[in-house]
Order: structure tokens, then C-alpha cells, then sequence
């Protein structure tokens, strides 16, 4: 058990431990800098492209609004980025504790729904929110509201400043840590659910890409609080705003693509959860921000979903989203064996008896089990006008690309090969310990905008003649710097500092452009960023920007990828 005061240890080492998790995720291994598990392959790639894929030499697609996407930052209570109206949908599951226990180690007993129903004797149920060591939530008044018969109480900082019966007004300071929501009673005839935290301020009824704290600040229209606009929106304005660089949202960790479990259609999430952090956010979610943002989607569908859930994903899918092109991926890095969905389809493929090399039974049910999900999407789109089916691969090794497009034809329903070819990965190798522990800031810019971007169109070079050869688009589902500490690195203060100011400098901008140019002269199309937000720590420098309402001329990689998207092609308004 653990009292009160052991709590702040408790839970920023919760924070830690995520954030170790999002670090595995996108450590080294990502670049495809690791030890390769692909046997190479016989010297030819593989059969001939069929009509209607691209081929050897043939012009390519003109670059539109759509040469640029991200994937969104994690969905998580200890990120910064506050992408809903309603924050509580980001809030961590229940603990069980009492007045004088933070934790009892008791369950929590709740509905389908995740709402506690009933509290045991004694019981007082907790979720906290916003999480995290930075302080960088907005102060101010909070509304929360809920339903049903009970009382709330908020621990660390959080004031109470009013009350009446389904609302509390609360006060939360400058630089707080996060709060706790706790259920102190509850009727288990009408118990307290549909809990609804609001930020303060509020969206402008002239623009839901505004946020405001007053009416000043909607020039001819009026600033309307956000527990109001939670009627008829579900964005917050500051997290659409950002967003507005994009044509194409990749959802991976919004799915929780390298976590989920999920194998039915009914285990899926659902808009009525009590909370959306426990295995992905809804696709009626991701589909409603597309459409706001008239952009398009791509998502990776869970390693273990059975054909009903795929079928009954397209079919929403097909009925609701209003975008243009639907990006199709069977889960994510498949050929990365940190992951589970690589031990899956590795199992699998071994039992269908694919191969007796453990990485090829691999990768050949990967290459199997998506082109399946393809045929069910263009059977439920009726063809594959609105489709772009993507088959990924690890950027260092085209060998995989050959594998994964070449085993039963699978090629023949593929429209894109997906890469990830981060920039600067080696940098924070232990190998590369040595140099890096004493590098100034000038010797690092010099290493990314030469050696590095060249390391990176040497694979991107290498992709699209495989990408050529089965006449496939050859796309990028993660890309960007990839400046990061691993093994004894992550710990290093001063390499932390130089990563950090490196992201920052104002020269990271052009080693971007630099980057991009080769992307596009190398083959590349489409190029999807790594990611939209994220703080920088030790786990990495991901975001396009670092704090919410940063400008591009704060942040030198979002200023690069806008800079590239609009000397392709205008954005239209």
C-alpha cells in the first residue's frame, strides 16, 4: 500500500516508465540501423509489375497539398498536448485506495462503459490526469462535469471553487504537475459517470480553430466556453490549429497500434468509453478529425483483428469519411522485433508453415495477412479508386521490400511501399559515444546536414528501385531527425543538452530541407513526419513542435516541412 505522501514518487515513476515504453518504440532500432534478421534474397526482385502500377521510368504523380503528413503525438494523460474538449478521455485507469491510501490494491468494480458502479466499503476511486514533470497545462478554472448521485474531491493543488448538483469549478495553479479526480461517494442506484473535464477558455463561434479567453479575441463573433462548444465539438482549437500544415493523419498511436491486443469487432474502443487510453481511440474519432480537417487518413489496423473487425472498420469507414484517399496498413513495423506484432506474425507464419527461417515466416504472413486486409477493404469500397494499400518495410534493408511485395504476388495489391528513413540515428548509438559526448552544436549540424542526409538517400535510392521494379509508390509512414541517447547515452546530461538545442537551432531548418529535396529526388512521394507534437526529454525530440501554439518560426522542422509542402504545391485556402 501507499500513503499520500509517497504519491509524487508513485506516479512521475508511472510517467517514467511510459515514457521508457514510447522510448523503446522509437530507440535506435527504429531507423533500421540494427543488426539485420532478413536473409537476403537471390539476386532477382522478383516477378513483373502488372497493368496499371507504376513502372521503370513513368512520370510520377504530381505533388499536391498532400506531400506532407504526421502521425499524431500519444494519446496519454502525461503528454502536453491537449487534443480534446472533454481532457478527461485522456485520464489513466482507476486505483483503488482510501482516505489515508493512495493505492489498496482493491478492484475498482465498473461497467462495460469503464464508469465505476459501485464503490466498496470505504472505497474512494481515482484517475489522474495531466500527468507529468513539466508544468506546461494551462492554469486557471477548470469545469468538470459528471452525471448521476456522488461527490468528486481533487487532490495535489486543485481548489474547489464552486459547486452545484453534475459541476464543479476548480482552481488549478501555474506550473502543476497534473491533478487527481477522485470519487469519494457514489449511489449504486445512480452512480457518478460521464465525467467531463474543460481547460480553461474557450473556442471562437466565428472559427473552431480559435481558442479564446474572451470575446476580444473573436473579431465579430463571441468567445464560447468549451464546456459549451463540448455539445457540438469534440477538438480542442489549439490541437486543430496545429494541425492544419497536414493532408494526411497517420493514427498509429492513437490505435495503439504496438500495444493493442484487440481481436474482435466488439472489443474494439468505442465514443462512450470511459476513457480512450486504455486501447486506442474510436475510429468514429479519427474519422470525424479527418473530415474536420479535410484530410486524409491512414491507419494501422491491430496485428490480431480478425476479418468481421477489418470488415466492419471499412464499412464505417466507407460510409463516413469524407476524405479523398483512405491509407490502408496492416499494424506497424511488423519486421521490428521489439514489437509483439513481430512475435505474432512470426508464430503464425511458422504454423502456416511459411518458412523455417523464423524472420521470413515473418514476413511472409505479414506480406499474407495484409494483402487479406486489402481484399476485404476493396471488396467493402467496391475497388480501390479511394485506397492507397500499404505494405511497410525497414528502410536499411531493401531485401524486406523484395520479400514482403514479392511473396504471393501481393504486390498486385499493393499501392505503396512504406519506410522510415529517420535522419541521425547513428548519432546516438553507443558506438558513437565517443564522438558524441564531446560534439559541439556547430560539429552536430555539420554531421546531420552532410553524412547523415546522405545515409538516408542512400536507402531511400536503394527503396525505389525495389518500389520501381513492382511499379509501387514508395512513401514514408515515419520520417525525421532521430536525435536520440541509447544505452549509457540517455543518461548523458550534456549529450541531452546538444540534442535538445540541435532540434532548436535555427539551422535545423535547412538540414530539413536538405533532407525533404532528397526524399523527392531520391523517389519519395508522400512523406509523413514523426511526429506532430511531443516535449523533448531524454526519450526524444519528436514533435514538429514542442509546446502547443508554438509558430513555425519558434520551430525550425515545422518551418522545414510547411517551407516543402508549399514550394511543391500551394495550399489551397
Amino acid at each position: 500500500m501507499v500513503n499520500r505522501r509517497g504519491l509524487l514518487v508513485l506516479l512521475l515513476a508511472g510517467a517514467v516508465l511510459a515514457a521508457l515504453a514510447c522510448s523503446l518504440v522509437r530507440s535506435g532500432l527504429r531507423a533500421g540501423l540494427h543488426p539485420v534478421e532478413a536473409k537476403a534474397e537471390s539476386g532477382a526482385h522478383g516477378p513483373a509489375p502488372t497493368a496499371g502500377h507504376r513502372v521503370p521510368g513513368s512520370p510520377r504523380r504530381q505533388h499536391d497539398r498532400r506531400a506532407i503528413g504526421t502521425n499524431l503525438g500519444a494519446f496519454a494523460d502525461y503528454s502536453d498536448e491537449w487534443p480534446l474538449l472533454d481532457d478527461f478521455k485522456r485520464s489513466r485507469t482507476w486505483i483503488s485506495g482510501a482516505d489515508s491510501v493512495w493505492d489498496d490494491g482493491r478492484k475498482v468494480l465498473v461497467d462495460a462503459d469503464g464508469w465505476v458502479k459501485q464503490l466498496l466499503p470505504g472505497q474512494i476511486a481515482r484517475s489522474v490526469l495531466f500527468w507529468s514533470d513539466t508544468g506546461k497545462r494551462p492554469s486557471g478554472e477548470y469545469v468538470v462535469t459528471y452525471e448521476g448521485d456522488g461527490e468528486l474531491d481533487f487532490w495535489r493543488t486543485a481548489e474547489i471553487l464552486s459547486r452545484s448538483q453534475g459541476r464543479y469549478v476548480i482552481q488549478v495553479p501555474e506550473g502543476h504537475l497534473g491533478i487527481a479526480i477522485e470519487i469519494t461517494r457514489s449511489n449504486p442506484q445512480n452512480p457518478l459517470r460521464v465525467i467531463r473535464v474543460f481547460l480553461p477558455g474557450g473556442m471562437c463561434t466565428t472559427s473552431d480553430r480559435v481558442a479564446c479567453k474572451g470575446d476580444r479575441d473573436c473579431p465579430g463573433g463571441a468567445c464560447m466556453p468549451l464546456e459549451t462548444a463540448a455539445h457540438s465539438h469534440l477538438f480542442h482549437p489549439d490541437f486543430l490549429d496545429g494541425l492544419r500544415s497536414y493532408g494526411v493523419i497517420r493514427f498509429m498511436d492513437w490505435m495503439f497500434t504496438n500495444e493493442t491486443t484487440d481481436r474482435t469487432w466488439s472489443e474494439r474502443p468505442k465514443p462512450d468509453d470511459a476513457r480512450w487510453t486504455t486501447h486506442g481511440v474510436p475510429v468514429e474519432v479519427m474519422v470525424a478529425l479527418t473530415n474536420q480537417l479535410d484530410a486524409d487518413p491512414w491507419f494501422t489496423l491491430p496485428h490480431a483483428a480478425d476479418d468481421e473487425y477489418v470488415r466492419r472498420f471499412a464499412e464505417y469507414v466507407k460510409e463516413n469519411a469524407k476524405s479523398r484517399r483512405i491509407y490502408v496498413e496492416y499494424a506497424n513495423e511488423v519486421w521490428n522485433s521489439q514489437f509483439p506484432q513481430s512475435h505474432y506474425a512470426e508464430e503464425e507464419g511458422r504454423r502456416e508453415g511459411l518458412s523455417d527461417d523464423p524472420f521470413e515466416a515473418r514476413m511472409r504472413f505479414y506480406s499474407r495477412r495484409a494483402t487479406r486486409i486489402f481484399r476485404i477493404f476493396e471488396d467493402v469500397f467496391g475497388g480501390t479508386d479511394r485506397l492507397v494499400r500499404v505494405m511497410g518495410s525497414q528502410a536499411a534493408n531493401p531485401e524486406v521490400s523484395k520479400m514482403v511485395l514479392g511473396f504471393e504476388d501481393a504486390f498486385r495489391h499493393t499501392d505503396a511501399l512504406a519506410i522510415a528513413p529517420y535522419l541521425g540515428s547513428e548519432i546516438g548509438r553507443p558506438e558513437f559515444s565517443p564522438r558524441a559526448s564531446g560534439m559541439s552544436l556547430d560539429a552536430l549540424m555539420k554531421e546531420l546536414e552532410g553524412p547523415a542526409v546522405d545515409r538516408a538517400a542512400k536507402w531511400i535510392r536503394n527503396q525505389d528501385a525495389v518500389a520501381r521494379h513492382y511499379g509501387v509508390k514508395l512513401v514514408a509512414y515515419e520520417g525525421g531527425q532521430h536525435l536520440v541517447g541509447i544505452g549509457p547515452l540517455s543518461d548523458d546530461a550534456s549529450v541531452n543538452a546538444l540534442f535538445d538545442a540541435a532540434n532548436r537551432d535555427p539551422r535545423m531548418k535547412s538540414v530539413y530541407l536538405r533532407y525533404l529535396n532528397e526524399w523527392r529526388a531520391a523517389g519519395g512521394e508522400l512523406f509523413v513526419h514523426f511526429s506532430s507534437f511531443s516535449d523533448y526529454s531524454r526519450w526524444g525530440r519528436w514533435g514538429a513542435v514542442e509546446r502547443v501554439g508554438q509558430h513555425r518560426e519558434e520551430a525550425p522542422k515545422l518551418d522545414a516541412l510547411m517551407t516543402y509542402s508549399e514550394r511543391l504545391s500551394p495550399r489551397s485556402p
